[in-house]
């Protein structure tokens, strides 16, 4: 039987939430409002340092080809690193010769589940079957024989 004061303390805490979110949300606006020069010189200051940032990749990858060095200029330096792309097929095919440890078998469990719950006699042997059961809260508790206004 479910504890109707442990129900009603429930109530009251989700309200007072909704309420503090309420608060939290109104006070963000008013922050906004109150500091828009504030956020308006951060946005313009992020939008110059990534026009800057563009600029001194261009630089710097062109003086890294030039002088061959990592270090460049006011701490700045440079990394390396190699991205690939092939067609999977012809890699799978040719892992499987060469190096079969790098090729992982695994079952899709978004295909694999919805299908044996449906058909649960299919590996009935082989799956377990178990049932969960969950509370779920609605957003608005009604408590019987009290005002849920």
């Amino acid at each position: 039987m479910i504890n109707k004061d442990r129900l009603k303390t429930l109530k009251s805490r989700m309200e007072y939430q909704t309420k503090l979110e309420l608060d939290l949300s109104l006070k963000k606006e008013d922050f906004s409002l109150q500091n828009k020069e504030l956020l308006d010189e951060i946005d313009n200051t992020s939008e110059e340092i990534e026009g800057i940032k563009t600029i001194l990749f261009t630089e710097g990858t062109l003086e890294f080809k030039e002088t061959g060095s990592k270090k460049l200029t006011g701490g700045l330096s440079i990394r390396e690193s190699v991205s690939l792309t092939y067609d999977q097929d012809l890699v799978l095919a040719w892992c499987k010769t060469n190096m079969p440890i790098a090729v992982v078998e695994t079952v899709n469990k978004k295909v694999f589940e919805p299908y044996i719950k449906d058909n649960p006699e299919e590996l009935k042997k082989t799956v377990e079957r178990i049932k969960e059961v969950k509370v779920c809260y609605p957003k608005e508790i009604k408590i019987e024989g009290e005002d849920n206004a």
